[in-house]
């Protein structure tokens, strides 16, 4: 459980190096009218890890019964050459958003998932419980898995606002 903290910590730690000293015209900056601004990104990042938290205790009420899938989660989630299309109800809302809010966000939403993982006693049941609904891309999944994927996923997004900072600079030059 410490390595998975650590994991969520030093992701954190890089996605607000990403953002740090952005004004709030770039946080909230878009190529065009079907992409995201880097606030956004980071407001679905935050829905998406509070979407998780329920799923985590669903799974752990779960019979004892679930197999997990041996599958390549620390390679396949970060991987941007597969684009994937947001659930419904994780797309960000189309708001402006100040360096401050973000960061508040943020640690709510990390305050929360923290929280719930070291309230996780007994953690033999990570491999072997899935909660009742499978993960949009992968499938069914174990509790385990579920937790591993979150900071994936947020690694996922700062390439993404590494690409738009790229973009960003592109369109400034």
């Amino acid at each position: 459980m410490l390595q998975t903290l650590s994991q969520y910590e030093s992701i954190r730690e890089k996605l607000l190096r990403e953002i740090q000293g952005l004004s709030e015209q770039q946080l909230n900056w878009k190529a065009d009218d079907s992409s995201w601004s880097i606030a956004q990104v980071v407001e679905h990042i935050c829905k998406v890890e509070d979407s998780v938290l329920p799923l985590l205790s669903l799974s752990l009420a779960q019979s004892p019964e679930f197999k997990q899938r041996d599958l390549p989660l620390q390679q396949l989630i970060p991987d941007r050459s597969t684009k994937v299309q947001a659930p419904s109800g994780l797309e960000p809302a189309n708001r402006m958003w100040t360096y401050d809010s973000l960061i508040s966000l943020l640690n709510e939403r990390r305050h929360r998932t923290v929280t719930v993982l070291t309230g996780i006693t007994d953690t033999s049941l990570l491999s072997v419980t899935s909660p009742p609904y499978p993960h949009p891309v992968f499938g069914p999944l174990s509790t385990g898995q579920w937790m591993e994927s979150i900071p994936l996923h947020e690694l996922r997004h700062i390439h993404q606002i590494e690409e738009l900072k790229q973009r960003m600079d592109e369109n400034e030059g």
